[in-house]
């Protein structure tokens, strides 16, 4: 048997080609023997580690032990007719993705090397054909074999190559099945437990978390925060800020559930060392802002002994002493420090802060976390309410701070612990008082299945006006849906010296009182209102978004107000707003079947503005934003009060340019008419949706317009009737 045509050289001693072009998926028995390997994995498990090994399906190395016995493993074909007269070199010029095997028969065969589609080819390796279902099942048999030696799971090299569109692209070859579903379900069918890891970049994080990965990299706020800290050195601020302002964004947006099957990083093999990047001033506040965030920190081979000098998967030699004391006993010191925080339910991103300080609330349970990280090199003043929780600090430049809150008793005091790099400090405690609001009602609720959900979209007209009956009546109506957008939640109460109003908002509790335990509310804040009434400060006429949701069936990930300022629109003139009223954005999942989704609330501007249709239009914008910006979230849904039937041309166009199907048909009123007590005849109110993403969610036939006519008696001598929908 003899290779020819593969760039691999045995010249240089220091040169063994790619360590990821390996002969086969077996020991190297330079290491040491099975029994070796087996005891290593054993005395691992003893002092609390897992140990993962690296896998790699995509190709094998030149110098393979399957050509011979199955080139069908392989992407490859045997010469033609004129080929077989012509010599190796003039078959290779024609063929120059490729080598030449020639096997035990004497035969030569064409084999092409692996590649990303991305990249050239990599002139070491023999590229594996996924498609075909016997190379399939050999790498079933490889991975259960691996995890019969008490292996406990693996990194899988370059994942995506393996996707079924990715595979396609490249090869021409189309897999019947997704590869990675089948050979992860056909494992863990074995070894429930065993861990499989994606080495993985965008777009197709989230595509391998859905196909059974339990850790996907997550690359993307290294390259955010190599990208900040570059235009920083430039002095280019802007850039700076703009790149700070996208991580924010992006832990914003991204669903807790593909942050906590994420791998965070500083460093690998295929990026500069972090010292060298960010530098000794910088590395540390870094560490901990990916440490803290849900997922997993993974830390690269010398990164915490200060190694600074690049590792290469190709050469194979011994670096110089390079390790720093100095940085050595800093991550020591912070891991000891951080190591009895809990994992990570919730997260919630702080807003309202210096764009250089990163603030958010990490909640497990009944323990709550609060942290600022200061990214620059300057104090900065944090000043902020959160709960009962006040907090009033200047954090030294490149520090951070960690205040952690245990509340698992009501009617107590708990210890409010603050973290500095160095010390855990018991620095006051603090009262929290908890209770439960609830009310019983009897009436007709509508019928909704245990494995299923219902959202609404509900413009409660001017909620928190004078009127003692309205959360009463709304909650009545609200107890047959889940998840309810409220808009028109009013600022009344407002004053040009205090422009927060509390009254709309107490009207909304009112209601989450009536519902009972098992519900609670976000709400949007600061309220909006129109350009004309924040330059006259009328900011009793500004409006505050909610979502009020049933907890025992819903989590909250996070929500938050459309940004204009990091989403600009190029023909809107610089004192022209998107929106009167920003929409409103949240995305939750589903406790019970881990569905993920988002909804945008919109309260579109009156129809006696002039520039109604073209927020309609805009809406287009915002909804195709959210879909591209987070690949990992395909259900969204946009909803609320629309001020305008969906028959308009702008209805028209916002539809077909963001492929969105209405739920309500244009035939069916949505709004009362007042004085009458009946359906109007305008349909101001609908949900919307993207069929190819969010169609298999959605029970059909389950749309409806809730009407609710409910006779209630204000005075013993007076009865009077309420209509709501």
């Amino acid at each position: 048997m003899r290779i020819v045509g593969s760039s691999v050289w045995k010249g240089n001693p220091l040169f063994e080609g790619s360590s990821f072009s390996i002969e086969d998926y077996i020991l190297n028995p330079q290491l040491g023997s099975l029994r070796d390997f087996k005891l290593l994995v054993k005395k691992a498990h003893k002092l609390g580690l897992k140990v993962i090994v690296d896998f790699i399906p995509n190709h094998l190395g030149v110098e393979n032990n399957l050509l011979d016995t199955h080139p069908e493993f392989f992407i490859y074909r045997f010469l033609t007719k004129e080929e077989e007269n012509l010599p190796d070199e003039e078959i290779l010029k024609r063929n120059f993705d490729c080598f030449l095997f020639y096997n035990s028969k004497g035969q030569r065969i064409l084999i092409w090397h692996g590649k990303d589609s991305n990249f050239g080819s990599w002139k070491d390796t023999a590229q594996l054909d996924t498609t075909n279902p016997s190379a399939r099942e050999y790498a079933v048999d490889v991975l259960k074999r691996i995890a019969s030696w008490g292996v406990d799971g693996v990194r899988c090299d370059m994942a995506s190559l393996q996707l079924r569109e990715v595979f396609k692209n490249t090869w021409n070859k189309d897999n019947p099945v997704q590869y990675w579903q089948r050979i992860i379900k056909e494992v863990k069918a074995t070894y429930p437990e065993f861990i499989f890891i994606a080495e993985s970049y965008a777009p197709y994080e989230g595509i391998l978390q859905n196909l059974g990965f339990d850790y996907t990299y997550d690359k993307y706020p290294l390259d955010l925060l190599k990208q900040a800290f570059q235009s920083w050195r430039r002095k280019d601020y802007l850039s700076y800020i703009n790149n700070l302002k996208e991580l924010k964004s992006y832990i914003r947006r991204v669903p807790i559930s593909y942050l906590k099957k994420s791998l965070h990083f500083l460093e690998n093999h295929d990026e500069e060392r972090s010292l060298n990047v960010f530098g000794e001033e910088k590395i540390f506040n870094l560490f901990t802002l990916l440490k803290l965030l849900p997922g997993v920190f993974l830390s690269y081979q010398g990164q915490f002994e200060g190694y600074f000098t690049r590792t290469s998967a190709v050469y194979l030699k011994e670096f110089k002493e390079e390790f720093k004391e100095g940085v050595y006993k800093k991550y020591e010191c912070l891991l000891k420090n951080l190591k009895d925080l809990s994992p990570v339910q919730g997260l919630y991103l702080i807003e309202n802060l210096p764009p250089e300080v990163m603030g958010f609330v990490r909640i497990y349970e009944n323990i709550s976390s609060i942290v600022f990280i200061n990214l620059s090199s300057h104090p900065q003043e944090i000043r902020i309410n959160i709960a009962n929780l006040c907090i009033n600090e200047k954090i030294k430049g490149n520090d951070f701070r960690v205040y952690t809150i245990n509340s698992h008793l009501k009617n107590i005091k708990n210890y409010l612990l603050k973290i500095y790099r160095s010390t855990l400090i018991g620095i006051f405690s603090i009262l929290i008082l908890t209770s439960v609001l609830s009310a019983q009602f009897c009436y007709h609720l509508l019928p909704t299945p245990p494995n299923q959900i219902r959202i609404g979209t509900f413009n409660i007209e001017k909620l928190g006006r004078s009127n003692p009956y309205q959360a009463k009546n709304a909650a009545v109506i609200l107890k047959n849906y889940d998840l309810i957008a409220v808009q028109e939640v009013m600022n009344y109460g407002s004053s040009k010296e205090n422009p927060y109003g509390k009254k709309g908002i107490e009207a909304l509790e009112k209601i989450v009182e009536y519902l009972g335990k098992d519900y609670t509310y976000v709400v949007s804040f600061p309220p909006k209102g129109t350009y004309k009434a924040e330059k006259n400060k009328a900011f009793s006429t500004f409006e505050y978004y909610a979502f009020i949701y049933n907890k025992s069936k819903l989590q909250l990930i996070k929500a938050y107000l459309w940004d204009e300022e990091v989403h600009p629109l190029k023909e809107l003139e610089n004192q022209e707003r998107q929106f009167d009223r920003e929409p409103f954005i949240a995305s939750f999942s589903t406790k019970e079947g881990k569905l993920d989704f988002t909804i945008i609330s919109v309260h579109v501007a009156s129809p006696k503005q002039k520039h109604r249709p073209a927020e309609i239009k805009r809406l287009s914008f915002v909804y195709n934003t959210i879909q591209e910006e987070n690949p990992y979230q395909n259900d969204v849904i946009l909803l609320g009060d629309f001020n305008t039937p969906s028959d308009t041309k702008e209805w028209d166009w916002l539809t077909r340019n963001s492929s969105l199907k209405c739920i309500v048909s244009i035939n069916t009123p949505t709004t009362i008419n007042k004085r009458k007590g009946t359906l109007s005849k305008n349909q101001y109110d609908n949900i919307c949706y993207q069929p190819k993403f969010t169609e298999e969610d959605v029970v059909r036939g389950s749309e409806c317009v809730h009407c609710a006519w409910e006779k209630i008696t204000p005075s013993q001598d007076k009865k009077k009737e309420r209509y709501n929908s």
